[in-house]
């Protein structure tokens, strides 16, 4: 009988003691799932008042109606929070998103918040200082891409019921200004334009899902990378130095820059082996979708914005990556030389004190000894160059996105025989270097392009999301969509007779459908012509007396100036070299 009491005894005990600890456990998850909230609450408050000091984070209508700007609050304040809700889900550890909450609030990150667009550099440092690691900003950049396509729709139909709301109670109020009225409406128009880009339907959303899904595992390589070697490989003291504002590596040592080079070299080759074909596949799936879906300025959000310009540069290079990985990684015993090194720091320090011409004729020389260990070895040879660029010519047949590399790449090294024509008789044509497998049409192509309409082509679009606000006028719009020209792309009988001031709407959308349309079946056509040019090159350069070659190594053998260079000099001596050497473009592209 006591053996049974006891035995009641302990069962008791054990149930109370298990009541207690599950009671424990769920009072310990509800409370850090209130700091993961409050966390989260944080950064949403420190982004939004250092976007505008005079805004908080929770605001009634009827005190947003007074504030300054409240059609820009309430667009800020809707994608916020997304953003917080993504965060407060995150597998980001709870001192993390404080912690972020707290850089948000300091002076660099009012900096980045006043203006994100023009300072999103500073993010970087920003994201080292809270303490992010690769995989963080890695797995936080994946799940803020599937909030957007999961939410974005809702977050904007809630932002546009808001900025209703505001509106009615700014119309009680007397006081209310025309140009608080407007900024309301304005930001209507503006919801009400993303909103009809951007509504996809339940199996649309669950494609694009899909495809982050399949290719979560290369994206994280990407963006892993390209934080890792921003900052992450770096040590905090090297950090400081790349990054205190006192110049162009001005105190770094040789060892540390060895250091750098060579956790450059392996995260390249770390970066290389993980991205195989099939990966890179997926990624251009999710990146196109992300272009097809996003890219059209409407997403007031600037964290957003952001996220789908890397996502452009990304999907622009993305099927070459393993082959850049391969150059880079057949430099590695230049890049890691130890003159190499040296020089680079040279010029590196005399960055500041040397006239612009002067830097730009150094860096030339340090470009060259790179592309002369690069060619001159075995590491990389003749026909991975060929593979390389026909690869390129590949996906330049896609759309202009996609041709942009190979085309950057062919007016770059035409651009000595296109010096040579306006400072000779025949000024003003586009002459090529050869003239047997390329013609100057095409050359007009791929300047045109290169040169005005990749980057163009995004302005126009912007200039037409800042005319449904009133911000542009019809003139500035057409202006823009002259710079693209579009009408040199369209073919013969094909025209926009659309009018720009009276069928704004009908016409803007002409030239994005049609008009795109013509510009990538003209770069297509002009595949061949390039990709054959660029080999035409190549073939130049492994010629037996190779003026190209002799060029790049007679430039490459020059030494580094410390004293800044004359014109004449520069003239006379530098020029032809470069103009023979087919150096020239890359060149032209810093300073001249």
């Amino acid at each position: 009988m006591k053996k049974e009491k006891l035995t009641i005894l302990i069962a008791c005990l054990l149930v109370v003691c298990l009541t207690i600890s599950l009671c424990a456990c769920h009072k310990n998850g509800n409370d850090e799932k209130a700091k993961r909230q409050q966390a989260a609450n944080d950064v949403g408050a420190a982004f939004t008042t250092g976007v505008n000091s005079s805004w908080e984070w929770n605001m009634s209508d009827e005190a947003a109606a007074n504030v300054q700007n409240p059609g820009d609050y309430v667009m800020t304040r809707s994608w916020t929070g997304l953003i917080c809700s993504v965060l407060e889900n995150s597998a980001l550890q709870t001192g993390k998103i404080t912690a972020l909450a707290n850089a948000l609030s300091s002076n660099d990150g009012k900096t980045l918040l006043s203006d994100f667009a023009s300072n999103a550099e500073l993010l970087i440092p920003l994201l080292k200082q809270v303490g992010f690691t690769p995989n963080d900003v890695a797995n936080l950049t994946y799940d803020l891409l599937c909030a957007l396509v999961s939410d974005g729709a809702k977050t904007l139909s809630d932002m546009r019921d808001r900025l209703v709301s505001v509106r009615e109670e700014m119309r009680k109020d007397l006081t209310t200004t025309d140009s608080a009225l407007k900024n309301v409406a304005d930001a209507i128009v503006s919801t009400d334009v993303a909103i009809q880009n951007f509504a996809p339907t339940e199996q649309e959303k669950q494609d694009m899902l899909s495809a982050f899904e399949q290719a979560k595992q290369p994206m994280s390589m990407l963006v892993s990378f390209a934080y890792n070697m921003s900052i992450n490989t770096i040590t905090d003291d090297l950090y400081l130095k790349l990054f205190d504002g006192s110049g162009a590596l001005g105190s770094i040592s040789e060892s540390e820059l060895q250091t750098l080079v060579n956790s450059l070299l392996s995260n390249v080759t770390s970066l290389s082996n993980s991205l195989d074909e099939q990966s890179v596949a997926k990624l251009n799936v999710a990146l196109g979708l992300v272009i097809d879906k996003f890219d059209s300025n409407a997403i007031s959000s600037s964290v957003y914005a952001q996220i789908v310009k890397y996502a452009k540069y990304a999907y622009m290079v993305v099927d070459v990556i393993p082959s850049v990985c391969d150059v880079v990684i057949a430099g590695g015993d230049v890049l890691a030389n130890e003159s190499f090194l040296e020089d680079f720091i040279a010029v590196a320090k005399s960055s500041a004190t040397l006239e612009s011409k002067t830097s730009t004729v150094n860096k030339a020389i340090l470009a060259a000894r790179a592309v002369d260990g690069i060619l001159s070895g075995d590491s990389f040879t003749k026909e991975q160059l060929v593979a390389v660029i026909e690869k390129m010519g590949a996906q330049g047949v896609e759309e202009y996105q996609k041709a942009t590399p190979i085309f950057a790449l062919d007016l770059a090294l035409n651009f000595s025989s296109l010096i040579e024509s306006i400072e000779g008789d025949d000024a003003g044509k586009w002459n090529v270097s050869h003239k047997d497998v390329m013609d100057e049409d095409t050359l007009a192509t791929v300047a045109s392009t290169v040169l005005f309409f990749n980057k163009g082509f995004d302005t126009f679009k912007e200039t037409y999301q800042k005319y449904t606000k009133g911000e542009a006028t019809t003139s500035q719009l057409a202006m823009q969509a002259s710079i693209c020209g579009f009408d040199s792309f369209l073919s013969e009988g094909q025209s926009n007779n659309y009018n720009v001031n009276t069928q704004t709407e009908q016409w803007y959308n002409y030239y994005v459908t049609t008009g795109l349309e013509a510009v990538n079946r003209k770069i297509a056509a002009c595949m061949v012509k390039v990709e054959n040019d660029l080999k035409a090159f190549v073939e130049d350069y492994y010629a037996e007396n190779s003026d190209m070659k002799a060029a790049i190594k007679q430039l490459a053998a020059m030494n580094i100036s410390d004293s800044n260079l004359t014109d004449e000099e520069i003239d006379g001596t530098y020029m032809p070299i470069f103009k023979r050497s087919c150096m020239l473009g890359f060149t032209l592209l810093f300073a001249f």
